[in-house]
């Protein structure tokens, strides 16, 4: 009789792997050899990660770098506009169009980005090896035959599936894994904590024109924690508050001291999707030929309808009554703090649940700060910055029709940044460095380079070694002279001496 498809077969001579219902025999010792076929990644990716993925993609494959949407039929600006949400279209393997080395190479991309920060780790619980498979469920292809004690990385948890990934001798395999015969540990979501101090120890003097000072405030605030996390990450400490600036409102909260949020009609509609559809036409509306416009609300019925962007207290009014109709949807659909993380991206910023960042995110600006850069990393943004590219930063991060814009923003605010303040060298974190800081693209020769700015203030250092130099040099010089002069009147001492001694 074959062996039962959750593992619990009877022990007998010829054992065969867990969830293997056609009774061949595993090879533990090795891992099997994979087959052709490829795993369905799951839809757990956002519309912003399959950008990057059909982007980079194109740009390996030697092609125009927005050629692969065109030829999968998808629409730029209508994944851009809602660019941190779960992408809802077709999936990647299903996008028409794309030849097999583009599928592949995005596809590859892809997993790179919902790798960098799993929802956790495991190790297979399978003495006689755990099948992976092509789609969840034992009908479906076994692709492998994981041996007992494998290491994976659980990227989706679907049901009594798990979507893993392990690094084979050779190659990378992925798919679908029983769950109940994987040891689960912690999500790996702690590499880029810090608890040591936020503000500068020597703060600049808040003076100059009212850019400088937009720049200065935070950089006081927050500037011991900037430059301990850009040791980690390896980028400039300039580039991380010109990135933090250009892209948040620099307030974490309210004059009232609750949390900064933004709360997002349209996205709790698809999040909420009660039963009854009406429900929510009583008390929301939005555009729905621009979903990000035309956000109203009314706690009644029959009340008047209310608009509440652009205020601190109507958001959370807006906010707090959501909350009783389905608070997971409400907290989901919701930006918060200064960099208005929406908080459906929990998951990538290493909280377990919604409610967890929340709660984080209203008790510090450390939470809210360590989950914007954690954000960057799980897009796979690093490099960019790493690169002192802002205009692809920006093209992922805003879209291609803002990146100009907010490209400059950066590039203006990292001078002026170099024009106030030359960091001392920051030793790094003691927590775990990026699995992103050590990417190829760090140690490329790409990522030497820098913007004018900083070779602008490398000049500036350079001078000013060359000013301590010179002032050596012209202080050995002077006491050369010294010497020699000292040197000339020993040698007629004696002679004075010797003439006095004859006349005498």
């Amino acid at each position: 009789m074959a062996a039962k498809n959750k593992g619990d077969a009877p022990r007998r001579k010829k054992k065969l792997a867990a969830d293997r219902p056609d009774g061949v025999s595993a090879q533990p010792a090795v891992l099997a050899a994979a087959s052709p076929l490829l795993a369905a990644v799951p839809p757990v990716y956002t519309n912003q990660q399959l950008i990057n993925a059909l982007h980079d993609a194109a740009q390996a494959l030697n092609q125009p770098e927005w050629s692969l949407f065109e030829q999968a039929g998808l629409t730029l600006e209508q994944l851009t506009a809602n660019r941190q949400a779960r992408y809802g279209g077709p999936p990647l393997e299903a996008l028409p169009g794309l030849s097999a080395p583009a599928l592949a190479q995005a596809r590859t991309l892809l997993l790179d980005q919902l790798s960098t920060l799993p929802l956790g780790h495991g190790r297979v619980n399978a003495p006689d090896g755990l099948n992976l498979r092509a789609q969840p469920g034992i009908a479906s292809p076994i692709l492998s035959t994981l041996p007992h004690d494998s290491p994976v990385t659980i990227l989706a948890e679907l049901g009594e599936w798990l979507y893993a990934l392990l690094e084979g001798p050779s190659e990378r395999l992925d798919g679908y894994l029983y769950a109940a015969h994987v040891l689960r540990s912690a999500a790996a979501s702690t590499w880029l904590d810090d608890d040591g101090p936020l503000a500068l120890a020597d703060p600049l003097p808040v003076q100059g024109s009212a850019a400088a000072q937009a720049l200065i405030v935070p950089w006081n605030q927050y500037g011991a924690l900037l430059l301990r996390l850009s040791a980690t990450l390896q980028i400039d400490a300039g580039v991380a508050l010109a990135v933090l600036l250009a892209e948040s409102n620099g307030t974490p909260f309210g004059p009232d001291g609750r949390l900064t949020l933004r709360f997002e009609v349209h996205l709790f509609r698809r999040e909420w999707n009660p039963s009854d559809p009406a429900l929510f036409d009583r008390h929301f509306r939005f555009d729905p030929q621009q979903p990000t416009a035309g956000h109203s609300w009314r706690p009644s019925a029959h009340g008047n309808w209310q608009t509440f962007h652009g205020s601190q207290p109507a958001e959370w009014e807006v906010f707090t009554f959501a909350r009783t109709l389905d608070e997971r949807a409400a907290l989901r659909s919701t930006s918060m703090g200064m960099a208005q993380i929406m908080g459906f991206n929990h998951l990538q910023i290493g909280y377990a649940t919604v409610q967890e960042m929340f709660e984080s995110f209203q008790q510090s600006e450390r939470a809210q700060l360590l989950g914007f850069f954690r954000f960057l990393v799980s897009h796979s943004l690093l490099p960019s910055l790493q690169n002192a590219d802002f205009l692809r930063f920006a093209a992922v991060y805003n879209g291609p029709g803002n990146a100009p814009t907010y490209a400059e923003r950066i590039q203006r605010s990292l001078a002026l940044y170099h024009q106030l303040y030359s960091p001392p060298p920051a030793a790094a974190s003691p927590a775990a460095a990026s699995p992103a800081a050590a990417s190829p693209a760090a140690a490329s020769p790409a990522a030497a380079s820098s913007s004018f700015p900083a070779e602008l203030e490398q000049i500036r250092r350079a001078l000013r070694r060359l000013r301590w130099v010179h002032a050596a040099l012209c202080g050995l010089v002077a006491l050369l002279l010294l010497l020699a002069v000292a040197e000339r009147l020993g040698r007629k001492l004696p002679k004075r001496r010797s003439t006095l001694a004859k006349t005498g």
